[in-house]
């Protein structure tokens, strides 16, 4: 018999096609860190101010206003800072280990009564700028008294700021104790500087300029009375602009103040301010390169200070 036909094995159907991978939608953005060295600080106050290019216009100060008993540590700014102050009083408080200022005051303004700023019975430890801070003060009428600086940058500064008096303070440790300034941009006169411990200021800083090993420095200082100051062991092998006891100067020219680095001023500078005044019954011993150093410009008087050393020779009684 004839063998039957073998059926016609049925087609494979199509394999269906595979459906498309949605596409991933993109991931969202990872939201940026906020800046954490942003300069903020413990306590601010603030008048209504307006920042010009070398001045601050006060057009409405915060007047009256009292500070005591407080503590301010590891502020990524300042300890205090006050811009635009009548009658500031900052009393028995402590500022430390702050990024900035320990306390400072921006334009502030007094008179012969009231002044514009108090600073007195406070402690200002290892803050990466000044201890104690008044600038940007004409008629600052500020009265810096009964204090301790120490570890700080500086530990009293006074810039373009003037009639002032600070008295009884101890700065100790800093890289520079006391830094009186003009020309940066104001004037600094008519500060008195009388009964202060000025003691082993060798701590090593380079911020703007290198600085180690300084007493009391007057820069560009007018009409001075520095008196009845202890100023001893302020001697450091580092680099300094600003080294010895005490140390009389005019201002600062920029091409002490430019860093090496940067591209020298191409405008001519403006005349540095010659110091006036007088220095008188310190004791200044144990002191390097000298007790006392005097560039030798402006109308300055040295007389009956204890010392053993100075620049130019004769200064010491």
């Amino acid at each position: 018999p004839e063998t039957p036909d073998t059926p016609e094995t049925p087609e494979t159907p199509d394999t269906p096609e595979t459906p498309e991978t949605p596409e991933t939608p993109d991931t969202p953005e990872t939201p940026e860190t906020p800046d954490t060295t942003e300069r903020v600080s413990g306590i601010c106050i603030i008048g209504d101010v307006e920042l010009g290019e070398t001045e601050i216009v006060v057009r409405d100060a915060v007047e009256e206003t009292d500070v005591s008993g407080i503590t301010v540590e590891g502020a990524a700014g300042d300890g205090l800072i006050a811009v635009g102050t009548r009658d500031l009083e900052v009393r028995d408080s402590t500022f430390r280990n702050n990024a900035g200022y320990g306390a400072a005051s921006f334009a502030t303004a007094g008179t012969e009564e009231t002044p514009g700023t108090t600073f007195q019975g406070n402690t200002a430890a290892d803050n990466a700028e000044a201890g104690f801070y008044v600038g940007d003060s004409p008629e600052a009428h500020a009265q810096v008294s009964g204090n301790e600086s120490r570890g700080n940058e500086l530990g009293l500064f006074f810039r373009s700021a003037s009639n002032g008096e600070a008295t009884n303070n101890i700065a100790d440790g800093n890289c520079l104790g006391v830094l009186v300034l003009a020309d940066a941009p104001g004037p600094a006169t008519d500060w008195t500087l009388r009964d202060n411990e000025v003691t082993e200021n060798n701590k090593a800083c380079d911020v703007v300029v290198p600085l180690s090993g300084g007493g009391i420095a007057l820069v560009g200082a007018q009409d001075f009375v520095v008196s009845a100051n202890t100023v001893t062991g302020n001697q450091s092998s580092a680099e300094s602009l600003l080294e010895g006891g005490i140390i009389v100067r005019s201002g600062l020219t920029p091409e002490e103040v430019t860093p090496p680095e940067a591209e020298p001023p191409t405008e001519p500078a403006p005349p540095v301010t010659e110091p006036s005044g007088t220095v008188s019954g310190n004791t200044v011993l144990d002191n390097e390169p000298d007790d006392l150093v005097h560039d030798g410009t402006g109308e300055v008087t040295f007389e009956d200070n204890r010392c053993e050393t100075s620049d130019p020779e004769g200064l010491c009684d």
